[in-house]
């Protein structure tokens, strides 16, 4: 998949390998893994990925 539009766009791909964790009481999602924390925000700052952006 490479168009976000929404957030589940983002967020359901990354849950069903269990990359991403969801606490239901506070409502946010977490990444659990540092090294695909790490990850994710370098592709953040590199650019490129304007459709994450602007769904989240």
């Amino acid at each position: 998949m490479s168009t976000f539009r929404t957030k589940d766009d983002i967020l359901t791909p990354l849950m069903r390998p269990c990359y991403l964790t969801y606490d239901r009481k506070s409502g946010e999602a977490f990444i659990l893994n540092q090294e695909i924390v790490q990850e994710f925000l370098r592709l953040c700052k590199t650019g490129g990925w304007d459709g994450l952006m602007q769904a989240t």
